[in-house]
């Protein structure tokens, strides 16, 4: 609603004597129709608006406190007209009233208008920048002071219509007033056609879905046109233009709460190609590890898979790429036969082009998504027999686990889901439905299917059960995935068939093959060359060669990936806590950073403080920092697969060790702990002689809930096989995206609202 221009009145206190000769005539009734009609939509947005800020959905964090300040002075300016105008008519108040109510609508209709603007410049184009991870500290600094400058000149505007308003009622009434009125009110609309002009031009480039602001502005421009050049003063056309600049400003808050709702929010950014956090593989032989944890690892999409022994598996590293079935082409391990399966590929890419294959393939796509979905266990069989369990929908993107999991969602959208994937709340009416659906999915992985396979929506099986709290069909998730990774992670371990030599013509014969999306939706090879290697910004030695950012709450690298930062310091502390129960201790941290768990363990006054410590940007900082001097602390330069052996040949034993690295696969971890804390460690050490402590930073998967599951079991698994026994202690992470943690990082390592920290300990 844009403000009126002060002005006008027939004077005195108005001589209706009664509310039944208001509203004569037409224009009238149109008007105060306007008002009415307008409040009841911003009440009923103001209720969707509510119940939808009950939902934990990404997009409502558009519906902050900018767009309650809309909602909330629009929705006053309304109830002000309303009450101004029935005092009016019934001749309750005289006009002096009726011109403070005037001052009011003016401030709020100003104030309004404001927070609808920095809920489009600053709050959508910053969500919107964040999704497609493109994040600069420039971008907020402009866009904050664009609305800085807004707000200014929104309280001039706001502050001179008042004034206007004021000074006219003290003319009109009390013969005293501004004598300056008429300059002020000469000027006044020139100012709003300034302001509404501007506001036009920053609102068009923001964003096109926002067309109903431009409109609203647009209109408001032609109202100040009107008053500039002192158009004869038409009713009819006033009310006009005064319905349709309030059904622009309801419909900028439709459409804001529609954007907030839709489910683009829950998609993985653009720059992230992981969709899944493989755990840390790079390009390069395995002695060229890298140094510390929060890398956002390489993973190529849907098809970055192996088969073995009657499962697919996650491939961290790709080699050759073999087509096993007509739906897909995955990397495989080597000793794969490139040439045949290239001519595979190339059958199935000439196939391709025939539609009676496309319409038979869509057609066996669709059957078997569909008996996945009613959980028709005998049909689902007979289909798998001539097809691939891992078949998509082209345009949802649903696998068969995805449709058998998003089939047992209530059909109220509304009703609340248990939280955290608890599913002791599920009706009695929907277990049947659950059994039918885990029956479902364990055929299909018995087939085969890929267990973190991505929709449209950026989500895995594991996370559509999760968000619908289905905890047994989130369960059957991660043991799937569990059993993948370890089987994989075991075959990684052996030397594959063949000579040296073999192996490297094989690699050359696939160099430059890359997977590509055909029109299809299907992966095919693509034999023309190309870079297939992902981010190399965070492998090891780009990561040693880079130039480090220190700030007060972040360290960063030089492609602006999060390498440590300060939320982070809870978690340390209570690790810490954990392994380092007392004082007079003998400590090894590998992995310095920004200082945080060293300087905790200073704190704790150990006899003796050794830290591993890489990168050339971090040593020069410690020795700035005096960590050189610091007593009983021994500073070992380099990477800790070239120290640590020293340590353990000189017999250096410790009460608790530290392992927080970046730029690393979790091989490296387990390399650590299964090879070398074992003799490290004391056995008899600890402030009560009952063992030294092992502690990590738990951040592999953290990407996504399901992944975060399936590497915490199985680092769980691989600790116990090297001797350990594991506790792990759930703490609360608060919303890192609400607090701005993310901004001016290029992907975030960590989306998730708990963190589970381990405490190792030799087994008995």
């Amino acid at each position: 609603m844009a403000p009126r221009r002060g002005g006008g009145g027939n004077g005195g206190g108005g001589s209706v004597s009664s509310c039944p000769d208001a509203f004569l005539t037409t224009i009238e009734q149109v008007s105060f129709a306007n008002h009415v009609v307008f409040l009841v939509i911003l009440l009923g947005i103001s209720i969707f608006f509510c119940v939808f800020r009950k939902r934990k959905v990404a997009g409502k964090k558009l519906l902050g406190l900018p767009f309650i300040g809309a909602l909330f002075f629009i929705t006053l300016c309304y109830i002000c007209q309303i009450v101004a105008t029935v005092l009016q008519q019934c001749g309750t108040a005289s006009f002096a009233s009726y011109y403070d109510l005037r001052i009011a609508i003016v401030i709020f209709s100003y104030l309004g208008n404001y927070f609808l603007f920095v809920v489009v410049i600053y709050c959508l184009t910053s969500m919107l920048r964040r999704q497609v991870d493109h994040v600069n500290a420039i971008y907020k600094i402009v866009s904050l002071t664009v609305v800085g400058l807004m707000g200014i000149l929104m309280c001039v505007l706001a502050g001179l219509g008042a004034y206007l308003n004021w000074s006219n009622k003290e003319r009109l009434f009390y013969g005293s007033g501004a004598k300056d009125y008429y300059d002020i009110a000469e000027a006044y609309p020139k100012l709003q056609a300034a302001y509404y002009s501007l506001y036009l031009d920053l609102i068009g480039w923001s964003l096109a879905l926002t067309i109903a602001m431009v409109f609203h502005t647009i209109i408001s421009i032609v109202v100040v046109a009107w008053i500039l050049e002192e158009v004869d003063y038409n009713p009819e056309s006033a009310v006009t233009l005064n319905w349709l600049l309030n059904l622009g400003q309801a419909l900028s808050l439709i459409f804001i709460l529609c954007i907030a709702k839709h489910v683009s929010w829950r998609r993985p950014t653009v720059t992230d190609p992981v969709g899944f956090q493989t755990q840390y593989a790079y390009n390069g032989d395995s002695n060229a590890q890298g140094y510390y944890h929060h890398q956002s690892p390489e993973y190529i999409g849907n098809g970055n898979a192996v088969w073995a022994n009657g499962a697919f598996l996650l491939r961290p590293r790709r080699r050759e790429v073999c087509c096993l079935s007509q739906n897909a082409c995955f990397p495989a391990p080597r000793g794969c036969s490139s040439q045949r399966h290239k001519y595979e590929s190339m059958l199935i890419h000439n196939n391709m082009d025939d539609p009676a294959f496309e319409n038979d393939t869509d057609l066996q796509t669709q059957s078997i998504l569909l008996a996945a979905a009613k959980h028709d266990v005998p049909t689902l069989r007979n289909l798998l027999r001539n097809s691939s369990a891992n078949v998509q929908d082209l345009e949802t993107g649903f696998t068969p686990l995805h449709a058998a999991i998003a089939a047992c969602e209530p059909e109220n959208e509304f009703e609340e889901t248990p939280a955290n994937g608890d599913t002791n709340g599920v009706a009695k009416e929907q277990k049947p439905e659950i059994e039918g659906a885990v029956k479902t999915m364990k055929l299909l992985f018995e087939n085969g299917a890929i267990w973190n396979d991505l929709d449209t929506n950026g989500e895995t099986p594991g996370c559509v059960a999760h968000r619908l709290g289905l905890k047994e069909l989130y369960e059957l998730c991660v043991d799937a995935g569990v059993r993948a990774e370890l089987l994989l992670s075991r075959l990684d371990e052996y030397q594959p068939l063949g000579d040296d030599e073999s192996d490297q013509d094989n690699e050359d014969e696939t160099e430059g093959v890359d997977v590509e999306e055909a029109e299809n939706g299907l992966e095919v090879l693509d034999l023309s060359l190309g870079d297939s290697h992902g981010d190399e910004s965070t492998n090891n030695p780009n990561y040693l060669a880079s130039n480090l950012t220190f700030n007060c709450d972040r360290l960063l690298d030089s492609d602006a990936n999060g390498v440590m930062m300060k939320w982070e310091m809870t978690l340390m502390r209570r690790s810490a806590e954990l392994i380092l129960p007392g004082s007079g201790l003998r400590v090894l941290n590998v992995g310095h950073g920004m200082a945080i768990i060293d300087s905790i363990f200073q704190e704790r006054q150990p006899t003796s403080h050794h830290i591993i410590e890489a990168h050339p940007d971090v040593l020069r900082r410690m020795k700035a920092q005096g960590w050189y001097e610091k007593p009983g602390v021994v500073i070992h330069e380099g990477r800790w697969q070239d120290i640590v052996p020293g340590l353990v040949e000189k017999g250096e034993m410790f009460d608790a060790i530290y392992f927080d690295t970046f730029a690393e696969e979790y091989k490296a971890l387990r390399e650590f702990f299964s090879e070398h804390v074992i003799g490290m460690l004391d056995p008899a050490g600890g402030p009560n002689g009952d063992g030294g402590k092992f502690g990590f930073f738990c951040g592999m998967g953290a990407d996504r809930q399901v992944a975060y599951d399936v590497y915490n079991k199985i680092v769980e698994i691989d600790l116990f096989e090297a001797g350990f026994d594991t506790e792990w202690e759930t703490i609360p992470v608060p919303d890192l995206d609400e607090q701005g943690e993310w901004e001016g990082v290029r992907r975030k390592y960590w989306a998730l609202s708990n963190y589970k920290l381990p405490t190792c300990s030799f087994i008995g």
